[in-house]
């Protein structure tokens, strides 16, 4: 029996579970992640967080985040600010915390959203962002049309930005195409990318972001790496102004861009948002079914 909450953030769903005491091993927690959180299933098609012990005295927790092919990624934004306000509202960490993942330290600061107790409001700084291998005004053919587009890396994740003009007269069946032409291109992006569209408005203060994520191979509600990414594109490319309002299917976030102190080729970026806690509950196996045979069971605190 495992406990669980599930955690909600820009319309992605997360399960979280604390791991700091049972040590399931990567392996039990890959089998995990793909049986709770497929597509198929109705209990969350975000991924799965996993709370560490940290060896670092100056982190509160480390994070892993699994996602719904069981394979692990180095970074979520969504899930980061998910886990902060579980840790928050749990007593795991203090309002003020940082925590570790695979690719280095996450900051964030955590306020209660009275009257209820189970939404927070996230302010997650992502530290720096090198941009020094960024790839800016690059051309990629497709349908007989040159599109321009922005490479960066976010937490170790790659993304590719298109900035286009009238993205709502765009349907799915017009940008999978072509998301899936630049995901798979081998050449340009050996460990695939994910695909977001921006769209700016008049007056620079906003952005609209569709993300097609190559962990899942579709378009997705929202993706907190690539709010990151989309934010940067945004300030630093199309002339909107720091913090910039990025709307996603699931919802809003700011993103604030600033200059790296410490490098030329680097910006800080944090984001702000609200994490809402929409479940807690257990996961039930059959005895020796080594994680094959799961059923959640769900107590609703909405």
């Amino acid at each position: 029996m495992i406990f669980f909450t599930k955690m909600r953030v820009n319309g992605d769903e997360f399960i979280v579970i604390d791991n700091r005491q049972h040590g399931y091993c990567s392996a039990e927690l890959a089998t995990l992640a793909r049986e709770l959180c497929l597509e198929k299933s109705t209990l969350a098609s975000g991924g799965l967080l996993v709370v560490e012990k940290t060896r670092d005295p100056a982190q509160h927790f480390f994070m892993r985040a699994f996602n719904c092919d069981g394979s692990e990624e180095t970074l979520s934004g969504n899930g980061a600010r998910c886990l902060a306000g579980l840790a928050f509202q749990s007593g795991i960490a203090p309002r003020e915390m940082t925590f570790g993942f695979s690719g280095g330290i996450v900051h964030a600061t955590v306020d209660p959203v009275p009257p209820d107790p189970s939404t927070s409001l996230v302010t997650l700084d992502m530290g720096g962002v090198d941009l020094g291998h960024a790839q800016w005004h690059q051309t990629f053919s497709f349908w007989g049309r040159n599109f321009v587009y922005h490479a960066l890396s976010i937490g170790g994740i790659p993304h590719c930005v298109l900035p286009l003009d009238n993205l709502e007269d765009l349907s799915p069946s017009d940008l999978i195409p072509l998301a899936r032409g630049l995901r798979f291109d081998a050449k340009r992006f050996p460990e695939g990318t994910n695909v977001n569209f921006l769209e700016r408005d008049e007056e620079g203060q906003s952005v609209r972001l569709l993300t097609y994520q190559r962990n899942v191979n579709r378009l997705t509600s929202s993706c907190g790496t690539a709010i990151a990414a989309g934010g940067i594109v945004a300030c630093l490319s199309l002339g909107c102004f720091s913090p910039v309002s990025v709307i996603t299917p699931g919802g809003v976030s700011e993103v604030t861009v600033r200059q790296d102190t410490t490098s030329a080729e680097s910006v800080r970026i944090s984001l702000r948002g609200e994490a809402l806690c929409l479940t807690k509950g257990t996961i039930l196996f059959d005895a020796g079914s080594a994680f094959r045979t799961s059923r959640p069971v769900c107590t609703s605190l909405l």
